[in-house]
């Protein structure tokens, strides 16, 4: 304890001696420093006034606060430096590539710009200055990687993401000609390729890699290897300006080189804890002998803040060791949640083995307790190879969208089979990844739905059999309407005459004999008249005669005799060349009219309607509109059944019918009928 005290206590005195040290040091420094340009120099920038810097916008180098209207970065703080030095005014420029930059150069809009390297090309427009930074270009790739890389020893199957075009991918391309390079047109898209596993390693600089490596997305990667290849960061000028590059020498060698080193450090690299310098031997030997004088006066003191410290220590370690049990609580609560699930769970890793299993797992594969732990998913699922369940593994690992569900036909351990719903997550639990495998047993909902598709199936047919047996009494029964209308027409129509003419001649015979009698006759002849128009009406009402004009003509003359007895306009509208329908298709056409009419002089309270009658592409349209009250479908209303009526018709002749309505709006049925060529 005595010697841990006295550690403490030596390091403090320690950081508090080389702070003052430092400070007197730095103060002398800084009062003895000369200005590094000289008087002609000097005279130059007090006649210019002021310079003009150009900045391209890439972090970190530069980048623009729009909201505080502030540039910030590596380049902005070396011209902040530079500035103490120069002593004059700076006016800063902004640009969005290099490419902008120069054509301000070449129109006379700056003066320098720092963060440029020297090319061919920039020699015919810049003056350059000596490299201020060295910028790596490194090998990334994923944290738990082999170690450092080699390019010289990477084959052509190992794909490497870099950044295309530009001068690194040309270097790489130049003196790795083996490599299988991968270009992107972004930083980090090279980095979200090695992340989808599309490639094996990243090539960027430390800059971009600083900015990058900040985000969650790319915390797993890590520095491999550095390609050799850094970018010089010089700070270029003005051609025909050669005293100001002189000056701009002049100032960056003025500038520390801790404070090239911090800039370096702030921007273009993770900010990592380093360790300061020691001081000399001399110097640790007289704060040791300082430290040992002084610690005997403070034992006390500091052996009464320690016990004060490991008295909280203690209250801590007591908290945590609750902790610790509540959770080892709550731990066992879930492990006896899980094993007394009735839904199977299997944990398992990466090569398809089984690392846990619970008792419902057990039971439904058929394993004896620890029968299914270490034997691999293709022992219960055949179909499950290694090639599938890595497929399976990538995209539960990559995923989002929550759980993979699929249905599957599991092995039980007798060869049985186990209908099952599968469902896949991925975990991660104590730095290992395991996919979560819930197994729930369909064999009763599986045969539940069966029997429900066998049933639904003889429901169908049997519809079909009732739909062909309602057609089938629809025939029958317009058949013997026809039958009975044809009898009645003609027998009663027959005796009828007779009885017309037998009460003429006796007309003819007695009725100068009997005064009376002429009235008696009259009077049964009008009787006659009234019972011919009887029989016709009911021959008319079982089959209208005009239906065999064609199913126009029948429009046609339902829609006169509808006016005639609701005095409501009817409009027409038929194709003049409408082909032959058969029997069935015109009766149902005609009768589904008739109940539509019937509907709206009962119920539609209507003003007009409108009868439309179209041919197109082989399908007869029929529709039904009226202006009336309408009324609301889903509306509950009395037991009706003439609509059902109207839809089965449509249905026994392979049709459709639309309803369309609503309250306030008027109703229009709509009847399309696919025809058939009439033999």
């Amino acid at each position: 304890m005595c010697l841990r005290v006295i550690g403490d206590t030596c390091s403090l005195l320690m950081g508090l001696l080389l702070i003052a040290l430092s400070t007197s040091t730095f103060a002398a420094s800084s009062g003895n420093q000369a200005d590094p340009l000289s008087n002609v120099q000097r005279d130059w920038l007090t006649q210019r006034g002021h310079l003009r810097v150009g900045l391209v916008l890439q972090a970190p180098y530069a980048q623009l606060d729009r909201r505080a209207q502030q540039l910030s970065g590596a380049n902005v703080d070396l011209i902040n430096l530079m500035e103490k030095t120069l002593q004059v005014e700076l006016l800063w420029r902004s640009y969005a590539d290099q490419a902008e930059l120069e054509k301000a150069l070449l129109d006379g809009q700056i003066d320098f710009a720092p963060g440029l390297m020297q090319t061919p090309a920039g020699l015919r427009m810049w003056l350059y200055s000596d490299p201020y930074m060295r910028v790596p270009q490194l090998i990334v790739g994923e944290r738990d990687g082999v170690g450092t890389v080699d390019l010289e020893k990477l084959d052509a199957q190992v794909r490497v993401a870099v950044r295309m075009p530009g001068p690194t991918a040309d270097y790489l391309r130049s003196n790795y000609t083996h490599l299988n390079l991968q270009g992107v047109p972004l930083e980090r898209q090279a980095l979200q390729l090695l992340l989808s596993q599309q490639a094996r390693y990243a090539v960027i600089d430390e800059a971009q890699l600083s900015r990058l490596s900040r985000e969650a997305e790319f915390a797993g990667l890590a520095v491999v290897g550095d390609i050799g290849f850094p970018q010089l960061l010089r700070v270029a000028s003005r051609r025909d300006e050669p005293q100001l590059a002189d000056i701009i020498s002049q100032a960056l060698s003025a500038i520390p080189a801790r404070d090239l080193e911090q800039l370096h450090t702030q921007w273009l690299q993770p900010k990592y804890p380093q360790a300061s310098g020691s001081p000399g031997l001399w110097k640790n030997i007289a704060l040791l002998l300082l430290v040992l004088f002084m610690a005997s006066a403070a034992i006390v003191f500091w052996q009464r803040k320690q016990q004060q410290q490991l008295e909280q220590q203690l209250l801590a370690a007591r908290d945590d060791i609750a902790k610790r049990l509540a959770g080892e609580e709550a731990l066992r609560l879930a492990q006896f949640s899980i094993d007394q699930s009735t839904v199977g769970i299997l944990w398992v890793n990466w090569d398809s083995h089984v690392r846990y299993a619970n008792q419902a797992a057990e039971a439904m594969l058929g394993y004896a307790s620890g029968g299914v732990v270490d034997r691999p998913l293709i022992d219960f699922e055949p179909g499950l190879n290694m090639d599938r369940w890595l497929n399976l593994w990538k995209t539960a690992r990559s995923s989002d969208e929550g759980p993979q569900n699929f249905e599957s036909n599991c092995v039980r351990a007798d060869g049985s089979i186990l209908p099952a719903d599968v469902s896949l997550s991925f975990l991660r639990f104590r730095e290992a990844e395991y996919l979560v495998v819930f197994i729930t047993d369909v064999t009763e909902r599986r045969r539940s739905l069966a029997a429900l598709q066998e049933s639904e199936a003889r429901l169908q047919v049997l519809a079909e059999q009732l739909r062909e047996l309602s057609a089938h009494l629809e025939t029958v029964r317009e058949e013997e309407k026809a039958r009975i209308a044809r009898e009645v027409h003609d027998e009663l129509g027959q005796m009828l005459t007779v009885l017309k003419l037998e009460t003429s001649m006796c007309e003819l015979a007695y009725a100068d004999l009997d005064p009376g009698l002429r009235d008696r006759l009259n009077s049964m002849k009008r009787l006659i008249a009234q019972l011919f128009q009887l029989v016709r009406d009911v021959a008319t009402a079982l089959r209208p005669p005009i239906l065999d004009a064609g199913i126009a003509s029948a429009i046609e003359w339902q829609a006169r005799r509808f006016e005639a007895r609701t005095q409501i306009p009817c409009l027409v509208q038929v194709p003049d060349n409408l082909p032959s329908l058969p029997d069935a298709t015109a009766i149902g056409l005609f009768r589904i009219l008739q109940e539509s009419l019937t509907n709206v002089m009962r119920h539609a309270e209507a003003h007009t309607v409108e009868l439309n009658l179209t041919l197109s592409d082989d399908v007869l349209c029929m529709s039904i509109a009226d202006d009336g009250k309408g009324f609301d479908q889903r509306a509950e209303r009395p037991a009706s059944f003439g609509l059902v009526g109207m839809r089965e018709r449509v249905l026994i002749m392979g049709g459709q019918l639309h309803l369309d309505t609503s309250p306030g709006e008027g109703t229009t049925l709509r009847i399309h009928i696919p025809l058939e060529p009439v033999a």
